[in-house]
């Protein structure tokens, strides 16, 4: 037996059923805590496999249906020393999830008239030079805030390397002590040749999105988290929403970390200078508020009917969406129309941490988040795969939807 998997040896899911909702009650660390609408059982089940099959402490997950959260559940364990169980208002690092914060942030400040999508981002950074007195790539100046959105910008990590990694190679290059911030980090990047020219296709890029932070601070006249949270966040009702700060330790409730398919700890924390790109930290009922509030589910929608066309339009040309029909949209991995609407995701992953976000069409929102990754082993389906497919499945197969909300019970 894998090492961890033994932890989810005859796990039981205990119910107390009402006429509104069913309640779990934790019996001990392996135990679902949390509450969910009557008809929803099939989902503990799935995540107790997964968690299994993937040897992975634990996860929460939470589900909308038309703006009212019908589930919100902590599965195994949030920190194993402690036998701490998983509880819907456990906090995790976003990682890369992040991006879709950001994204909204942007995209609010477009609406409102302060920015624009296609004008030169690098021109709101003017007074950013590179270090040493040395020359800038030309083609930094048709970067626009879109591209940097939609990952088109001009990086590659898998030609130059990922520069969320470059903390120790900007601190020697710059003479930083102490933390390496975003500033530091586009100005060393600001001396680097592009991978490919503006536009013209799109690559993965954290880096892109630590400048979009770096111009909303320019925009607002505050710094990164605080604005946020004023144009994004508490308009939303979001206010358990918090920046993961540098260092190595966890904030309180917050899901310990774990190496893949062990039960070795990984330390807490994130850089200061990736911050807009990943490191927003947040339960799963947290972001199904945000997603519901993305959508307009749950009351007004946070952008307007435009705006968020802008957001789920397929990239321009010359770049074409994959040969399944989906794209990047602006602060989303996938976006994919058809028939009943659209769908659109953004996972993260960071060690020890993976994370998802889902709208599907139909007016469901979901959120899963797991205190691990998956262990790249050949022929074993990947740890978030395996959960999409089978949520998805259960979500298509509900029959009738409960009615009712439980967004009120996690504050």
């Amino acid at each position: 037996m894998r090492a961890g998997a033994w932890r989810f040896v005859g796990l039981v899911l205990i119910g107390v059923c009402s006429r509104s909702f069913a309640q779990d009650v934790p019996k001990d660390s392996l135990s679902t805590v949390g509450k969910a609408g009557a008809g929803l059982e099939a989902f503990d089940g799935i995540m107790a496999r997964v968690l299994e099959k993937h040897s992975v402490p634990g996860a929460t997950l939470a589900i909308a249906k038309d703006g009212k959260l019908v589930l919100a559940k902590g599965y195994g364990l949030a920190d194993i020393s402690d036998n701490a169980p998983m509880r819907p208002e456990t906090t995790f690092v976003l990682a890369s999830v992040s991006k879709s914060i950001t994204a909204a942030t942007v995209l609010k400040l477009v609406e409102q008239g302060k920015l624009t999508l296609d004008e030169p981002a690098f021109a709101r950074l003017a007074e950013l030079m590179p270090p040493g007195g040395r020359g800038m790539d030309p083609r930094l100046r048709k970067i626009t805030v879109r591209m940097l959105l939609n990952h088109s910008g001009g990086w590659d990590r898998k030609i130059s390397g990922d520069p969320s990694g470059f903390g120790r190679r900007v601190a020697r290059a710059l003479r930083v002590r102490g933390a390496v911030t975003a500033d530091d980090l586009i100005r060393f990047m600001m001396r680097e040749p592009l991978d490919f020219d503006p536009g013209t296709r799109a690559a993965y890029s954290n880096f892109g999105y630590v400048v979009l932070g770096a111009i909303i601070e320019r925009v607002t006249g505050e710094r990164f988290g605080e604005a946020v949270h004023r144009i994004t966040l508490r308009p939303m009702g979001i206010g358990r929403v918090r920046i993961d700060p540098p260092g190595r330790e966890y904030l309180a409730g917050e899901a310990h970390r774990y190496s893949p398919e062990t039960d070795h700890p990984l330390p807490g924390g994130h850089p200061v200078m990736t911050a807009a790109a990943g490191g927003w930290e947040a339960s799963a009922v947290e972001m199904a508020r945000f997603l519901t509030a993305m959508d307009g589910s749950r009351g007004e929608a946070f952008l307007s009917e435009a705006m968020m066309k802008q957001m789920l339009a397929a990239p321009p040309a010359p770049q074409k969406p994959r040969r399944n029909g989906s794209y990047f949209g602006l602060g989303w991995d996938t976006v994919r129309p058809g028939a009943k609407g659209f769908e659109y995701g953004k996972n993260g992953g960071l060690p020890g941490i993976c994370t998802y976000i889902e709208h599907m069409p139909g007016g469901v929102d979901w959120v899963v988040l797991f205190n691990s990754r998956q262990a790249k082993e050949s022929g074993e389906t990947p740890l978030l795969g395996d959960t999409q497919k089978a949520v998805r499945r259960a979500i298509e197969e509900v029959k009738q939807w409960p009615s009712v909300d439980l967004f009120s019970e996690y504050r």
